[in-house]
C-alpha cells in the first residue's frame, strides 16, 4: 500500500489525494485497501485521470450490484429495470475506457501516403505481393 495518497492519486497536493481516495471508498462502498489497490494498478497520470478511473470503477461496481439484484429478483419488472440501469452504466464505463485509452495514447494517428507511378504497359500492385515459384 502506497504511503502517499497524493502520489497514488496522481496529484502533488496531499489534501486532494486524500479527498479523491475517500470519495472512491464511499462511492464504491469498499475498504480503503481495495481502492488503494485499484489505483495502484490503474496508475493514474494526474488528478483528472484519477477522477475518470474513479468514475469508471464506480460505474462498474454499481452495474455489478444491479446485475446481482436483477438475478435475485422475484419481480420481472424489477429485474428488467435493474438490467437496463446496469446496461447504461456499462455503456458509460466503456465510453470512459475508450476515452482513457485515447488520452493515454495521445490520440495520434499515423497516415502513410505512397505514390505509385506506372509507366505505359506496366502493372501496379497495391498491397502485399509474393512471387510463388
Amino acid at each position: 500500500m502506497s504511503g502517499n495518497p497524493a502520489e497514488l492519486m496522481g496529484t502533488k497536493n496531499q489534501d486532494l489525494g486524500v479527498t479523491l481516495l475517500q470519495q472512491a471508498v464511499k462511492a464504491w462502498d469498499v475498504d480503503a485497501e481495495v481502492a488503494v489497490s485499484f489505483f495502484e494498478e490503474a496508475e493514474p497520470r494526474g488528478p483528472l485521470e484519477t477522477m475518470m478511473v474513479g468514475h469508471m470503477a464506480a460505474a462498474h461496481s454499481y452495474a455489478m450490484k444491479l446485475m446481482a439484484e436483477a438475478r435475485h429478483s422475484m419481480n420481472s419488472d424489477v429485474e428488467k429495470e435493474r438490467l437496463e440501469m446496469a446496461q447504461k452504466l456499462i455503456r458509460t464505463y466503456t465510453s470512459a475506457y475508450e476515452k482513457l485509452i485515447k488520452s493515454r495514447k495521445g490520440g495520434n494517428q499515423n497516415v502513410r501516403v505512397e505514390h505509385v507511378y506506372v509507366g505505359e504497359g506496366g502493372q501496379a500492385v497495391v498491397g502485399g505481393y509474393q512471387n510463388e515459384k
